[in-house]
């Protein structure tokens, strides 16, 4: 990032929107709305995978300890999937309080 100086600073919007536009943080913001679809998707499907392994595993007659080890890897990873959601929505619910503020005063 460039450090402006007040005399430098141009507020020419329209080239700063061109500048902008197609970078990929830029295009990752405007698909926002989609992020929330993807958490279930990914959240479901990891769930159906997790499951299917450890049918197919049993299926062809792994270790047992093998088995355990599956299944402690696949708790773990559901565990850190179902902390992270609650940190998003926290995060959300943090930053929706601050969005109904700055509505109320325009």
């Amino acid at each position: 990032m460039q450090d402006y100086e007040e005399e430098d600073v141009k507020n020419d919007w329209e080239a700063e929107y061109r500048a902008v536009r197609f970078t990929t943080p830029y295009l990752i913001f405007k698909l926002k709305k989609l992020w929330m679809i993807l958490d279930i998707i990914s959240q479901s499907s990891f769930v159906i995978i997790s499951v299917m392994i450890m049918i197919l595993s049993n299926y062809w007659q792994i270790s047992l300890s093998m088995a355990v080890h599956l299944t402690c890897f696949i708790g773990l990873c559901l565990i850190i999937a179902s902390k992270l959601y609650k940190n998003r929505k926290m995060d959300k619910n943090k930053i929706k309080p601050k969005e109904k503020e700055s509505k109320s005063q325009t």
